[in-house]
């Protein structure tokens, strides 16, 4: 599952790269800044690691395969001869359902599963900080232009502002799934699905790493 989101590796290389440029240029705010954009890539690196790890673990608690076989048997649809047949075939057969959601006030009820919990504060966190590297990149030379739209929809529409005119998505709810990650108001009231939905977590994080490369590329063209 690592493999689908893009490491941060490939991003702090190369902006470390671009304060090695520019050492000489920079005057004491600007090197300040780029050191605490530095620590941003890694954090971020970290969060990413993280949420993937905690994703896993949280799928795999709702969508046991072998509980949902096991619950086909007691409702009859399959016997236990099939049961042993598929694992037989398959060791480790995949989830049945792969998306789940809630809405929030949910983890305030008693045995609320912490890591889902977790889960969502490290995403909210990943965001928070993305924002913040992101801020803090268009503050130095040939940076200024950076963007990552699906970061500033999740940050700035759905989890900082979502009471002002351009979302008006309010119920607060979070899902995951196997394939794109965690999701910020993943579900919706009706009507509203498609305002600033969010991607998922994997092609969020994915455009963010891919943007930093991208201008930094332009930066130092010929760097290895």
């Amino acid at each position: 599952m690592d493999n689908h989101y893009l490491s941060f590796a490939h991003a702090i290389s190369g902006f470390e790269g671009y304060t090695r440029d520019h050492a000489a240029a920079l005057n004491q705010e600007q090197s300040d800044i780029a050191g605490e954009a530095l620590n941003k890539l890694f954090e971020l690196e970290d969060l990413r690691k993280k949420i993937i790890e905690l994703n896993g673990r949280v799928l795999s608690q709702d969508f046991d395969p072998i509980a949902l076989l096991r619950d086909k048997i007691a409702e009859g649809e399959i016997g236990d001869h099939n049961l042993i047949e598929l694992l037989q075939k398959n060791p480790n057969p995949q989830r049945v359902q792969t998306i789940a959601g809630y809405t929030v006030n949910n983890e305030r009820r008693a045995g609320f599963p912490e890591e889902k919990k977790e889960l969502r504060r490290m995403t909210l966190l990943y965001y928070q900080t993305a924002h913040m590297l992101l801020k803090r990149l268009r503050k130095l030379p040939a940076l200024k232009t950076v963007e990552c739209t699906p970061i500033s929809v999740v940050r700035n529409l759905l989890m900082e502002h979502p009471e002002g005119r351009n979302s008006k998505v309010i119920f607060d709810t979070f899902g995951y799934s196997d394939i794109n990650g965690p999701t910020v108001k993943a579900l919706r009231r009706a009507g509203q699905s498609d305002q600033y939905p969010d991607r998922g977590f994997r092609v969020n994080n994915n455009e963010l790493v891919a943007a930093i490369v991208a201008i930094l590329a332009k930066v130092r063209p010929e760097a290895p």
